[in-house]
């Protein structure tokens, strides 16, 4: 696979309502992705898959804690 088709799959991704299963869906494609391609970069795909109409990446977790 190349860069486009993991961002393809990210905001594929980032559009899941439900975050638990965007959470393990995410985790999943990345350990399948790393197994694939030794330069795969694991952090930066989880961070491409969180919902950006929030703000900014990971903004939508702020909400739920105290």
């Amino acid at each position: 696979m190349t860069r486009k088709h993991y961002k393809m799959v990210a905001a594929a991704v980032a559009n899941m309502v439900e975050r638990s299963d965007r959470w393990l869906i995410t985790n999943l494609l990345a350990d399948s992705f790393e197994n694939d391609n030794p330069r795969f970069d694991r952090d930066r795909f989880i961070a491409a898959c969180r919902p950006t109409e929030v703000g900014k990446p990971g903004e939508e977790y702020s909400s739920i804690l105290p």
